[in-house]
């Protein structure tokens, strides 16, 4: 899984500047750089494929292997598909789209379908296969599931990176990812560019969106197949359980997100924690856009949410360990 030659992380973008410098700009750990214009083109054509000591013929290998390492001490370098954001995570590389910045036809088709469709494919779903209450069958359930989930997991980014390019926001990398001991999927994307609150908030929900229209799907599927009914009846199950997960309001899910950018503020568990303290002490609150019954409604509910997720991570963590022995 290792690239055959050094590359630039894809969150990494640089701008050549008017003085013919490059300035690189860290969409993750959101830090600019200034870089100067022979190591800037330099770093800018370090794309994994390209011989570097090609780029710059007229440099000898020293000189290279010197602009190598200040990059390497920069943060910029990569050399396999897999890597560690912090303790605990691994991520690994799956798709790098062409172009970020794709305000396309189809991503916005795409993302206006996904709106439209997600909660009647989910009701309609829903209703076909309770309103029968099939016997449930099949001897494929361990694989269905597993199917299931993995599927629910790539279409929830999926959903995500569709929205974000539909409003013009700019998509990275996709892959897969381990935290601690349970599975996942990713999109790195940033969404600075949409100004508008209720988009962002969609880009945050499109993933949930995406679970919801997967699980109607599946549930009409075992609702009309008793083949394997079973298998498809608790694939759906799962999807549904994962977009509830994710309406949880703990900062890093998509909840939180959806709520931060309705009510205009950063972190929707920083501001919660802070709101509460001063309610506590008999502090005045700060001035915000939302409502006082609504804002603190949600600043509360957030704060009381966290203990509950993290037993719910217990648990889940318990179980793929159970599972797994």
């Amino acid at each position: 899984m290792r690239y055959k030659y050094p590359k630039i992380h894809n969150w990494i973008v640089f701008r050549k500047t008017k003085d013919g410098e490059y300035e690189a700009y860290d969409y993750m750990n959101e830090e600019s750089y200034i870089l100067g214009s022979r190591i800037g083109y330099f770093a800018k054509h370090l794309d994994g494929k390209t011989d570097p000591f090609s780029i710059i013929r007229r440099l000898s290998d020293e000189n290279v292997a010197m602009l190598l390492r200040r990059l390497d001490k920069l943060g910029f370098l990569r050399r396999s598909r897999f890597f560690s954001a912090s303790f605990g995570e691994l991520y690994c590389t799956v798709f790098t789209p062409k172009s970020m910045r794709r305000k396309t036809t189809v991503s916005a088709f795409l993302n206006k379908l996904l709106q439209t469709l997600f909660l009647p494919a989910f009701i309609a779903g829903s209703y076909a296969f309770f309103s029968k209450l099939p016997k449930l069958s099949g001897g494929m359930v361990l694989l269905n599931c597993i199917l299931g989930i993995v599927g629910g997991m790539i279409l929830h980014e999926i959903g995500h990176m569709i929205a974000s390019l539909a409003y013009g926001g700019q998509v990275f990398e996709a892959g897969v990812m381990l935290r601690i001991v349970l599975p996942g999927a990713y999109v790195m994307m940033d969404n600075s560019s949409v100004k508008d609150p209720l988009k962002r908030a969609q880009i945050n929900a499109a993933g949930i969106e995406a679970n919801l229209l997967l699980s109607g799907i599946l549930f009409m599927i075992a609702s009309n197949f008793a083949w394997n009914s079973e298998g498809f009846f608790f694939s759906a199950l799962l999807n549904a359980e994962l977009a509830l997960t994710n309406l949880i309001l703990v900062d890093g899910l998509d909840g939180a997100g959806v709520v931060s950018d309705l009510l205009g503020i950063e972190s929707l568990g920083t501001e919660a924690k802070s709101y509460c303290q001063r309610w506590f002490k008999g502090g005045q609150a700060q001035k915000h856009k939302a409502p006082d019954v609504v804002y603190s409604t949600m600043c509360f509910s957030t704060v009381m949410i966290q203990p509950v997720y993290v037993v719910m991570l217990i648990f889940d963590v318990w179980g793929v360990v159970a599972w797994l022995l």
